[in-house]
């Protein structure tokens, strides 16, 4: 007679697996870091937005804060919303796809501004312009709603993803529940400072629920 017994399979890591969300994790890790010391050092306007008194003394500065933290927020902020589809697998994934996409998207339309500006308030500012000129164009673009008009719309995106993320995350109990609750800070930064060290403060929940989202993707590897 021929007994036959069930043989439970093994679960193996997968070793390439655990090394791209590694990498996930890590640049999670990096681009949160880097973004809230860039936030603290991007200054602080001295009205509602920059004027040329505001740029023309750090130029170089305003310059190169805002062109690194377009570079950290375009890595970050994809890799987030993959870390959240990765860690969302059955219960809750539709909301982590569909917010991973807005994510994505409203990330390259946000992008443009601090990018645009960059440039934009640099050469503004330099010695090509006479102050007086300087400070006649700064004040007339600043009036021009394309300015902010594909920024806005990005913004909006970015915290309309995170918010179905965060459903999708909180639905899924793949991860603690204040992981997606931190990440809603996002909604709160429409009100709320951008920049310096306040601006830094409202984005230190964000950063921690982005670091935490790639370290419970790197663990379902292990």
């Amino acid at each position: 007679m021929t007994t036959q017994m069930a043989v439970t399979p093994t679960r193996t890591a997968d070793p390439a697996a655990r090394s791209r969300t590694g990498l996930l994790f890590g640049t999670l890790a990096v681009t949160s870091v880097l973004g809230l010391a860039l936030t603290v050092l991007w200054p602080e306007p001295s009205g509602e937005w920059y004027a040329y008194g505001d740029v023309a003394p750090i130029r170089d500065r305003f310059f190169a804060v805002l062109t690194v933290l377009t570079v950290v927020f375009l890595l970050g902020v994809p890799a987030q919303a993959l870390a959240a589809m990765l860690v969302t697998r059955n219960r809750g994934a539709g909301w982590a796809t569909a917010g991973g996409a807005a994510l994505i998207l409203g990330a390259a339309m946000q992008a443009t501004g601090p990018a645009g500006w960059a440039m934009l308030y640099y050469y503004a500012s330099g010695p090509a312009l006479d102050p007086a000129t300087a400070t006649a164009f700064m004040a007339r673009i600043d009036s021009d709603g394309l300015l902010y008009a594909v920024p806005t719309a990005g913004a909006v995106l970015v915290a309309l993803g995170t918010a179905a993320q965060a459903v999708g995350l909180w639905r899924s109990r793949a991860l603690p529940r204040w992981i997606p609750l931190a990440s809603l800070v996002i909604v709160a930064s429409f009100v709320l400072p951008v920049n310096g060290l306040a601006g830094a403060l409202v984005q230190v929940p964000i950063a921690v629920a982005a670091v935490g989202m790639g370290w419970y993707a790197w663990r379902r590897t292990a």
